[in-house]
């Protein structure tokens, strides 16, 4: 699947558009995504002594969790 939204790294707001994956697991939703940034997107300058030796992609993994939403259960004595 496709996954679009703000990313916002070094102050530097773009919208991205990433391939992630959805998986439900003991009740809990799992996400996660693989994908490169370019530092010089974000306005990071790399300095000229290391810029050889800095990728001009970094690749960022993420990885989180989502408990489901409490509901308010009412019982209803008869």
């Amino acid at each position: 699947m496709q996954v679009e939204g703000d990313l916002t790294i070094h102050g530097v707001k773009r919208r991205v558009k990433v391939p992630g994956t959805l998986e439900l697991k003991n009740n809990r939703l799992l996400v996660t995504s693989k994908f490169a940034v370019a530092p010089a997107d974000y306005n990071i300058e790399i300095p000229a002594l290391v810029r050889d030796n800095i990728a001009k992609s970094m690749e960022v993994t993420l990885a989180f969790s989502c408990d489901p939403a409490p509901t308010s259960q009412t019982a209803v004595a008869r």
